[in-house]
């Protein structure tokens, strides 16, 4: 078959522009599934005959619009946005990589300028997205499913697919819940790109953490934020020497907040997380006999909190988000 659009509305081209967005040139497994609609149970129709499978990729590409092309029409289709390894099982952490971060939306989101996605995907059934955050780097794998909480968490919508193996709808295809069916559609392309550090910035995520502390935002508490640990190798003597200067102006009267924000801004550009510029910022005011700016710790962690809140939505270096040229 070469079909294009069919009669239902299915864009076959939609759906595979899509998935070579999302898996690129990554060589493994991409996953695919497949359901119909029964009865409506509990306000919704019953999913019946879930099927997945796995077709190899890139090299399998004919064989993945094959089964688009198949099924689109008379079933939901599903995909993994992340290749995996294995033809045979696809389970949690097995993905080849992880070039973006999915936000599953099913709940009212309450911040909507809290973190701009690279692409809005309507799912079909009215105010409900995915919602896609490309990160060109890539992703750890411990550092995903943190990630994926954490954008929901910031968003205010949550996020109910937080792992590497779960399955999202196919734009281009069909949703049944509706009658008619609804065309699961890319809505938006806002182009925005972000890197790990940005990412862990905005929703406050410790590399290489197995958990997440959401940035509380307006409510400005430092709930969650931890002093951390630095590591001797990266104390380094640019830093030091720019705290010293910024803190000096705070011993000599300045207001001290443009300072703490400079400060605080420089740490984060070297790619120290939250914590571990607390415990700089720490030892910095001890140093310089400055204390009486920052009376307790908890004054120290909230200011930081902060300021690492302001720096993520900057349009810079330093920021989690950028435009590209």
């Amino acid at each position: 078959m070469t079909v294009a659009t069919t009669d239902e509305g299915v864009d076959i081209d939609t759906a595979m522009n899509h998935l070579a967005q999302m898996w690129g040139e990554t060589e493994g497994y991409a996953w695919l599934a497949r359901c119909t609609r029964g009865e409506v149970v509990n306000g919704r129709p019953e999913a019946k005959g879930w099927t997945q499978e796995s077709l190899e990729w890139p090299a399998g590409r004919d064989d993945v619009r094959e089964y688009i092309e198949i099924y689109a029409t008379t079933h939901e289709l599903f995909y993994c946005p992340f290749v995996h390894r294995s033809a045979d099982s696809k389970r949690k952490g097995a993905s080849v990589e992880r070039r973006w971060v999915c936000v599953d939306q099913d709940r009212p989101i309450t911040n909507p300028d809290a973190l701009a996605p690279t692409l809005i995907v309507e799912s079909g059934t009215p105010d409900h997205s995915h919602l896609y955050y490309s990160v060109p780097e890539g992703v750890g794998v411990d550092e995903y499913q943190p990630f994926a909480q954490g954008i929901g968490d910031v968003l205010g919508c949550g996020n109910d697919k937080t792992t590497d193996e779960g399955f999202l709808r196919v734009p281009g295809t069909l949703n049944f819940k509706h009658d008619p069916p609804a065309v699961c559609e890319v809505k938006d392309r806002p182009g925005v790109t972000y890197t790990q550090q940005g990412l862990s910035v905005a929703v406050n995520v410790r590399p290489s953490a197995h958990t997440h502390d959401r940035v509380p935002g307006a409510q400005n508490r430092s709930q969650g934020l931890q002093f951390e640990d630095v590591p001797d190798m990266r104390r380094n003597g640019t830093i030091k020497g720019r705290l010293n200067r910024e803190l000096e102006r705070i011993a000599q009267g300045d207001d001290g907040s443009a300072s703490a924000y400079a400060a605080v801004k420089e740490c984060l550009r070297a790619g120290y997380s939250s914590g571990q510029v607390a415990t700089i910022l720490r030892e910095h005011v001890a140093l310089t006999n400055v204390r009486e700016h920052y009376a307790t710790d908890e004054d120290l962690l909230r200011d930081v909190q902060r300021i690492a809140g302001k720096v993520a939505k900057l349009d810079s270096p330093l920021s989690a988000w950028r435009r590209p040229a």
